[in-house]
């Protein structure tokens, strides 16, 4: 009887340590709201930002740099936006313990867009994000939106690759 409790319990216990290890790391979404991160041209057309992983400040100012987001442009008429003023808020220090996330995608007013988890696999930092329909009638307008998501180092040592998991 000792023997299938126990065997019981290491089951149990297994199976909440492998619940526990893919149910994410923490993460803050600091920017979620209507807003275009850039955009840049490309064999004689535009092609919008999508998605990024950034682990300094040098990252982020190329980053801007390359699709052309003014956020480190004094002269720029958006310069004090909340997005821009946020974007420049990370320096040096706070990448010493943290790495950002920012995801442009496009969305309407009658969808509510949630980051459902945030997972490590290998090297891969995998961003689970939900869509869905509001209840109600929306007008079918689309437009760009970004989130910014921070997530600390400690939990995302060896990630060098991002992927974007947007189910509707």
């Amino acid at each position: 009887m000792k023997k299938i409790l126990v065997s019981i319990f290491l089951l149990v216990f297994g199976l909440c340590l492998t619940a526990c290890a893919n149910s994410g790391i923490d993460y803050k979404v600091s920017y979620d709201n209507m807003a275009s991160f850039g955009q840049k041209k490309v064999d004689g057309g535009l092609k919008i930002f999508s998605d990024a992983y950034i682990t300094s400040q040098e990252e982020l100012i190329s980053l801007c740099d390359e699709w052309n987001n003014k956020s480190f442009d004094e002269n720029d008429e958006y310069y004090n936006s909340d997005l821009k003023t946020l974007i420049r808020s990370y320096g040096d220090e706070y990448f010493e313990l943290n790495n950002l996330i920012i995801i442009e995608f496009e969305t309407g007013q009658g969808i509510d867009t949630k980051v459902k988890n945030i997972s490590i696999e290998e090297n891969r930092i995998i961003v689970n994000i939900k869509q869905k329909q509001k209840n109600g009638i929306w007008t079918t307008e689309a437009f760009s939106w970004v989130m910014i998501v921070e997530v600390s180092k400690e939990n995302t040592i060896g990630v060098t690759e991002l992927v974007v998991d947007l189910k509707k």
